[in-house]
């Protein structure tokens, strides 16, 4: 042991320094040093930087109270102002946050996340000149079935007709309208529909094993220099927010219209019809089927027509 500790000793005296560490044990003693100096000399070597990979491709997630609008012209996902407590916000990467606050007030930035408010505000992908897409918004099969369609949500009648849908659904963003804002879904494709867990049924109607969606994911191809723009309600058209393709891949937004809770909030999307219509609750097939997050098939996306 004395021979160990004249060693260390010495090799103390021979560094710019020497940590004031618990002693380690006899069976680890030559290891643990070994492995100091090692450690120590590649901190002083310079250390390469992680190859940059910019994103060739968005994904954007919608979560809760967002109604997909495919029909009259436009290709939308709508975000309803609702209340108790709905988030409606959509969430960068923190990557932007320098941007975003120097162009939308109430940005707040932690964990890797920056949370921008809708306020009669929305957003859309263009090319390099600043052109939206002229491809279609592709659905897939799990779309077309698990998404609520809202014209056939039981007792409706014609309240979802297009003659009695409320025209800010289909209009540019205004500010303080029923409409939070909304993100243009051209040239994107369905890419995933997560189902809640726990499957439901609407209140008057025996339990069937309906699904309801969780989350709805929409993946938008970049092409080279593809920007992002916004169009603030109030102002004259689409400006540029971001080049897309500056950012790192993999590239992930989130379009979150939700709040955690125990009670249906499908109500809300009477709104979207001008007809003063009373939507059903949203019942859980199994009462005693609880939510891993809190959430709840009655707060989630639906469809136009």
């Amino acid at each position: 042991m004395k021979i160990i500790g004249a060693v260390i000793a010495a090799l103390c005296l021979l560094s710019a320094s020497c940590k004031n560490e618990t002693t380690p044990n006899e069976t680890n003693t030559t290891t643990s040093t070994a492995a100091t100096i090692t450690e120590t000399a590649a901190a002083r070597r310079p250390t390469a930087m992680a190859a940059f990979t910019a994103a060739t491709e968005l994904t954007v997630s919608f979560v809760g109270l967002n109604v997909f609008v495919l029909g009259n012209g436009v290709e939308r996902a709508t975000v309803l102002r609702a209340g108790g407590g709905h988030h409606q916000q959509i969430i960068f990467p923190q990557a932007m946050e320098t941007t975003l606050k120097a162009m939308f007030s109430g940005v707040t930035c932690s964990g890797g996340r920056c949370f921008v408010p809708f306020d009669g505000r929305a957003f859309r992908v263009v090319d390099a000149s600043g052109s939206p897409s002229t491809t279609p918004f592709v659905q897939s099969k799990d779309f077309k079935l698990i998404v609520t369609h809202l014209a056939k949500v039981p007792g409706v009648g014609n309240a979802f007709n297009q003659a009695n849908i409320n025209s800010d659904v289909f209009d540019k963003p205004k500010k303080g309208k029923f409409i939070a804002g909304f993100f243009e879904l051209s040239g994107g494709s369905v890419d995933d529909v997560i189902p809640f867990t726990c499957t439901a049924h609407f209140d008057g109607q025996a339990p069937s094993g309906q699904q309801f969606p969780r989350v709805v994911k929409v993946k938008f191809p970049l092409s080279s220099s593809a920007k992002l723009q916004v169009f603030e309600g109030g102002t004259s058209g689409w400006v540029d927010v971001v080049t897309l393709t500056t950012l790192p891949s993999p590239l992930f937004f989130t379009v979150d219209n939700n709040v955690s809770g125990a009670a249906s909030h499908f109500g809300n999307y009477a709104g979207v019809s001008k007809s003063g219509v009373h939507l059903p609750d949203v019942k859980p097939d199994d009462p005693k089927c609880i939510e891993g997050s809190g959430d709840v098939a009655g707060c989630s996306d639906s469809q136009w027509p």
